[in-house]
């Protein structure tokens, strides 16, 4: 009797963990197409903000070295005009993550502090190397372009991980 019973119970205790290793499979099966999910929508988010910067970029560097804007006032211009789009971006994408976080305008507002200073650090050394030349315009222009430039990343980067963090939530 006492081997029965030993064999019994050996078979229940088998028998649970095949069970257990049937709903480990299981789950595993469940979180892979889970994070497939998830890395399905992350990856379309990168590629929409991805695509927003490289598009941009390309469309810059091709204006750029159209003969048009090789004189010093259409050169700056142009870096006015790329400086405004970005501008544009960045407001778009800044408009949206304040819903997403109370801590975006303490941002912007370093940020802004931040480029103020840069600014006017850059622009005294400029004018103490260049004076009011064309090579100072050129050079401001460049570096204008620059700052709204890396503001508009960084705002698209914040998004990206406001966008993720959401997708997380609904997920869980």
């Amino acid at each position: 009797m006492k081997i029965r019973n030993m064999i019994v119970i050996l078979l229940v205790i088998v028998l649970c963990f095949a069970s257990c290793g049937k709903q480990d499979e299981d789950m595993n099966k469940f979180d892979d197409a889970l994070t497939d999910d998830i890395d399905q929508k992350v990856e379309l988010y990168e590629t929409e903000t991805q695509k927003i910067i490289r598009e941009l970029d390309a469309a810059y560097e091709e204006e750029l070295g159209l003969p048009e804007n090789y004189s010093t006032t259409d050169y700056v211009l142009l870096h006015a005009k790329y400086a405004e789009k970005w501008d544009r971006i960045s407001e778009e994408y800044y408009n949206r993550l304040l819903d997403a976080s109370s801590y975006v305008t303490d941002m912007k507002d370093n940020w802004e502090e931040y480029a103020e200073k840069q600014w006017d650090s850059y622009d005294k050394f400029i004018e103490e190397q260049y004076s009011n030349g064309s090579v100072g315009r050129i050079y401001r222009a460049c570096y204008n372009y620059k700052l709204h430039r890396e503001w508009a990343v960084h705002v698209l980067e914040l998004y990206g991980l406001a966008y993720i963090e959401e997708i997380y939530l609904k997920e869980n």
